[in-house]
């Protein structure tokens, strides 16, 4: 009796650990999954707003070159 009890602790204790293995692992791939779109949108960010910029110096420029 005694050697069973501790047979279904055993397995209740596995059991649990793999599921709170697994529940990190999931936790882990997600929080990877969500840092890989931040910086997917940030790379995509930078190079609309160097774009924005060098589009802005060209109207200035050509702003200049019709004042004189």
């Amino acid at each position: 009796m005694v050697a069973e009890e501790m047979r279904t602790m055993w397995v209740i204790f596995l059991g649990s650990g793999m599921v709170f293995g697994i529940a990190a692992l999931v936790l882990a791939w997600i929080g990877s999954r969500v840092i890989l779109s931040i910086r997917r949108q940030q790379k995509k960010f930078e190079i609309e707003d160097e774009t924005y910029n060098k589009v802005k110096e060209a109207i200035k420029e050509k702003e200049n070159k019709n004042e004189k």
